[in-house]
């Protein structure tokens, strides 16, 4: 019972309370079990106050200090908390339904089994809060922080928490049906068991987050963000996770029959033994997943595109390939095994260009290869001794034919400049890209000898096999990459990519010399501009970075000396070595080609 003294004291007023609070510290005022009942009590220093069983229902206790106080089992029910301090509190068991709690700060508040229904918590702090088997259902928590918070069998059914801090909460067998979830960070948390059946995860970041054994029937993830995230076993039968990011992710033995995943990425994903019957897959990319003993029965497969992925023992006997529009399913009938041995392998073209090949002209032909061929995917361009390549991944099973289509594309680039005027504009107006005569034209005139001079190779690779096709002349080197494109420069990778690929200089004379004359023909090609970018990234390179390559490269001195002239090559390169000489001016003029 709460001390007879004490409670006339707080009926007095808040500001004849406050002042007994401090000329008499060191009471701990007992209100246990009294009538507080619509009490003004704004403002009020309730620190450590035992409040226990008390019925401050409907009272006015906005921007009250109640620091730890003991509120267990007391009701609180449609009570005025705005911006209440609540800090350590103890509320277990305590009635708060409709109660007016935004902005109210919860740090580390004893909630569990507290009765918060229909409660308003916007904006509230509840970082580290336990509220295990709490009851939140219809409570508004939008921009609530929950940071590490314990919901560990709470009801949340049908709660409001867009855009809330959920971040390595505990949220392991709580009811989030029809919860709203949308935008929430739910990063690390978990949400094992969990019941999530028709929430609303839009956009939700879930990364790292532990899903086991989680059901999610009718889920809208759209947009989420479940990369790395632990979702074993876990029900998404019938969910949205169109555009999803669930690379990483482990989904084995998923339930995500009529799961929509279209343009989903799951990229290194592992799907062993996942349901995807009738699941839609359509434009979703499959790269190094790992789908071992999956079933696919009946998916819609129009534009799904695989790569270097692991699809033994998957089972499909038969797809849907329908058209978008298409109201009848198109389906394509596979024979045992077939399925397997048509998608579980990499399928990848690499296309060789000419050493001396300025940059500009290669990513106008990668961008017209890569539009008139939209079942492959441009991966990586790559400078190494035998030139610049570009490489793709062939996102459907045709490699003959898109190794074809490749080769069919550049010869229609190396005729397009020997043709007439009008001619050249029909061929134009087929191949789509003026751009790229423009490029080609200029260069065109420059090198007599050849649209691309020695312009070399498409190779096509499925798993260890190699095949290539040579569109002239070509010197085949085992390369190493060094990725060298003005869009990396201006990322500011390729000055690190480089040094690390001058560290790494085979001590093949001939070899190494083909390959510092390929890299400063293409730096030259770069223009003034990208290359004073290319030498302040090269100058804050790590120094030992630094000294390791100036090392190599002394070994190879007197070779580069004959070979690729040593001197115009180290008055280019050493000052961007070097930070203490700065930038050239300009790079060096393109070297003569190699003798035989």
């Amino acid at each position: 019972m709460a001390n007879p003294e004490h409670l006339a004291l707080l009926i007095q007023g808040v500001e004849a309370w406050n002042t007994w609070r401090k000329e008499h510290p060191d009471i701990t005022p007992d209100l246990s079990a009294a009538n507080l009942i619509g009490a003004n009590l704004r403002g009020a220093d309730l620190r450590q106050a035992h409040l226990s069983e008390a019925y401050p229902m409907g009272a006015d206790l906005r921007e009250a200090n109640l620091f730890g106080a003991d509120l267990n089992e007391a009701d609180l029910c449609e009570a005025g908390l705005h911006r209440a301090n609540l800090m350590e509190a103890g509320l277990r068991g305590a009635v708060l339904a409709g109660a007016h709690l935004t902005e109210a700060d919860l740090l580390d508040a004893k909630l569990s089994q507290a009765h918060l229904s229909g409660a308003d918590l916007r904006a509230a702090n509840l970082t580290g809060a336990d509220l295990r088997e709490a009851v939140l259902s219809w409570a508004d928590l939008t921009r609530a922080d929950l940071t590490l918070a314990n919901l560990s069998g709470a009801g949340l059914r049908q709660g409001w928490l867009s855009g809330a801090n959920l971040h390595k909460a505990n949220l392991s067998g709580a009811d989030l049906r029809w919860a709203l979830l949308n935008g929430a960070d739910l990063g690390q948390a978990d949400l094992g068991q969990a019941n999530l059946n028709k929430g609303n995860l839009y956009g939700a970041d879930l990364r790292e987050a532990d899903l086991r054994g989680a059901s999610l029937v009718g889920a809208n993830l759209n947009g989420a963000n479940l990369n790395r995230a632990k979702a074993g076993a876990c029900r998404l039968l019938r969910a949205d996770l169109g555009e999803a990011n669930l690379s990483g992710a482990d989904v084995s033995g998923a339930d995500l029959r009529e799961a929509d995943l279209r343009a989903a990425r799951l990229m290194g994903a592992d799907l062993t033994g996942a349901n995807l019957t009738s699941a839609d897959l359509r434009n979703t990319l499959w790269s190094q997943v790992k789908a071992t003993d999956a079933i696919l029965e009946e998916a819609k497969l129009l534009r799904w595109r695989t790569a270097d992925c692991d699809l033994t023992g998957a089972q499909c006997s038969r797809a849907d390939f329908a058209d978008w529009n298409d109201n009848e399913p198109q389906w394509r009938h596979f024979a045992p095994g077939e399925f397997e041995q048509i998608y579980g392998q990499l399928f990848a073209v690499e296309v060789l260009f000419d050493p001396g090949t300025p940059v500009s002209v290669i990513g106008a032909a990668i961008e017209l290869l890569s539009s008139r061929i939209p079942d492959a995917a441009f991966d990586q361009l790559v400078v190494d001794q035998r030139g610049p390549a570009g490489r793709w991944r062939v996102l459907q099973p045709s490699l003959e034919d898109a190794r074809e289509r490749f080769d069919s594309e550049l010869r229609d680039l190396f005729a397009l400049l020997g043709k007439p005027a009008d001619d050249q504009t029909r061929a134009l107006a087929r191949m789509g890209s003026y751009a790229l005569v423009g490029h080609l034209a200029q260069w065109h005139s420059a090198r007599p000898g050849g649209l691309f001079g020695p312009l070399i190779q498409v190779t096509t690779i499925q798993g260890d096999q190699r095949n290539t096709n040579v569109l002239p002349n070509a010197a085949y080197y085992e390369s190493f990459s060094v990725l060298l494109t003005p869009e990396s420069i201006g990322s500011g990778q390729s000055g690190q990519h480089l040094l690390e690929a001058l560290a790494t200089l085979t001590t093949q004379q001939k070899a190494a010399a083909q390959v510092l004359e390929g890299l400063q023909q293409q730096l030259a090609a770069l223009g003034p501009e990208l290359a004073q970018e290319l030498a302040f990234q090269m100058q804050t390179a790590q120094p030992t970075l630094r000294q390791r390559v100036l090392s190599q490269l002394a070994q190879h001195t007197a070779a580069f000396a004959v070979n690729v002239g040593a001197a115009a090559f180290w008055s280019w390169l050493l000052p961007l070595l070097s930070p203490g000489l700065g930038p050239p001016a300009a790079p060096p003029p393109p070297i003569p080609p190699l003798n035989p």
